[in-house]
């Protein structure tokens, strides 16, 4: 379960429990909920599709709902193919003017290209 099913369960479970049985559920669920405040937080940072990459990989199991997850996924696919275009165009351009070139290397690097797709 995700962090907001595990939210819904617990407040489903306040109005049968006790506070001190449910105290060790509370617990946890605001450790799951720092967790996924960290997981949003290290996507919404990730400026270059590398990064994304990388908090993708690293998201907790659970941490953030499926169709949240899946949401980034797609957008780091979309953030892919721009930066394939722009990789194309620099490529191409390695052999122009260095104004040519330059402007080549803005374009990838505001596709949203990280370092490594650079080299």
């Amino acid at each position: 379960a995700d962090v907001e099913e595990f939210g819904a369960a617990l407040r489903a479970a306040r109005e049968c429990c006790t506070s001190d049985d449910l105290a060790p559920f509370e617990q946890r669920y605001r450790e799951r909920s720092m967790a996924a405040e960290q997981a949003h937080m290290a996507l919404l940072g990730a400026h270059n599709v590398e990064l994304l990459c990388d908090a993708l990989a690293l998201l907790p199991a659970g941490a953030l709902p499926e169709h949240e997850v899946a949401q980034w996924h797609a957008n780091m696919q979309a953030w892919e193919v721009k930066v394939a275009q722009a990789r194309a165009n620099f490529e191409c351009a390695r052999h122009s003017d260095s104004a040519t070139l330059e402007q080549a290397f803005q374009a990838l690097v505001m596709s949203g290209a990280g370092p490594g797709m650079v080299e």
